[in-house]
């Protein structure tokens, strides 16, 4: 019994040490994107150190492939910390900011999460011939908030990382294409909009909150204002849509609804930030952490990905989003013109 009881405790904390070495490794990467990002031409152009850490992951991927017994700690990363960072991002959501914009900018916000959400899971699976798991995640991050949509999609279906991984990838071309193409397009006088409703146009069609300051800021301080409180409905709206998903039997495995706890956490956070404001101080620490979690499971994301299943399913997914793309340029511009004309 004791030889055994020995072996079984050794063993047990071999487990442990491989845990804990692969969440120090996700850490150093982590943190290594967070000071790239801090690089002073990478800073003006808006590129988020979650899009970073996924690079990262995926360029040093294939060392972490082989080593098989790091994989708990990598997982760990990507699921865990994901949903505390998902939480932690309602203490950067303003809602007076959105009460300021009243009903245009929750109209516009609704509009195109459930339009575009709905659209693209339809032309993913009937016209790309996708699976349904990666068709909902490539619409999600155009729908929603990007990168972060996608993650908190994926715990809701609980689907492989290398689909994750692809969706995250559409994001990162199509994202900062947009993010550059929108000023310049808007100094042309191509988009006929004022600063106040082009900042719904940025807001409303852009994928990620970095990418929303990046072209917004490039415009006027009054659409970089109006674009981030029109974006941060959209990131408000994916409560909804993941019960959405869980209520309509399509999250989870074996037909189970599967209730995203985490995303009660992230409106618990709005709250709590709304009624007992935190000093200044405090909520810059925690805009730091979180993103540093969120980059921890950005950059776990992108260890676990092959590039084989990348390549398998890359092609029609970055169609998808390509489709989904240019709805948001063209459909969101008629859209916004609508709204403004109520």
């Amino acid at each position: 019994m004791h030889p055994i009881s020995t072996h079984s405790r050794k063993a047990t904390l071999r487990r442990r040490a491989y845990f804990f070495t692969a969440l120090g490794h996700v850490l150093v990467i982590s943190l290594a994107a967070l000071a790239i990002g801090q690089i002073k031409w990478i800073a003006a152009a808006a590129i988020s150190p979650l899009i970073i850490g996924t690079m990262l992951g995926i360029i040093v991927g294939p060392y972490y492939h082989r080593r098989v017994r790091m994989s708990k700690g990598i997982n760990f990363s990507a699921k865990q910390l994901l949903r505390l960072g998902i939480i932690l991002f309602g203490f950067r959501v303003s809602v007076n900011g959105i009460a300021s914009l009243g009903i245009h900018g929750v109209l516009m916000a609704t509009v195109v999460v459930a339009g575009i959400f709905l659209l693209g899971t339809w032309l993913g699976t009937k016209v790309f011939k996708l699976d349904r798991e990666s068709s909902m995640l490539v619409s999600c991050g155009s729908a929603v908030c990007g990168a972060a949509a996608v993650l908190a999609l994926e715990s809701t279906l609980r689907s492989s990382s290398t689909k994750s991984s692809i969706a995250v990838g559409t994001v990162i071309v199509f994202g900062i294409l947009a993010m550059f193409l929108y000023p310049i397009i808007y100094r042309l006088g191509w988009v006929p909009f004022n600063d106040y409703w082009e900042g719904f146009y940025v807001g409303g069609t852009l994928h990620e909150v970095a990418m929303v300051v990046g072209a917004g800021s490039a415009i006027s301080p009054l659409t970089l204002k109006v674009g981030v409180v029109v974006k941060m409905i959209r990131v408000i709206l994916i409560v909804p849509l993941l019960f959405g998903v869980s209520l309509a039997g399509m999250g989870g495995k074996g037909g189970k609804i599967v209730v995203p706890w985490f995303a009660l956490g992230f409106l618990a956070c709005i709250g709590l930030n709304y009624y007992l404001p935190l000093p200044q101080v405090v909520l810059q620490v925690m805009t730091w952490f979180d993103t540093l979690l969120l980059t921890m499971a950005m950059t776990a994301l992108g260890l676990e990905m092959k590039w084989s299943k990348f390549r398998e399913a890359g092609g029609k997914a970055f169609a998808l989003a390509g489709v989904l793309f240019l709805v948001l340029i063209f459909g969101g511009a008629l859209l916004v013109w609508g709204i403004s004309h109520l």
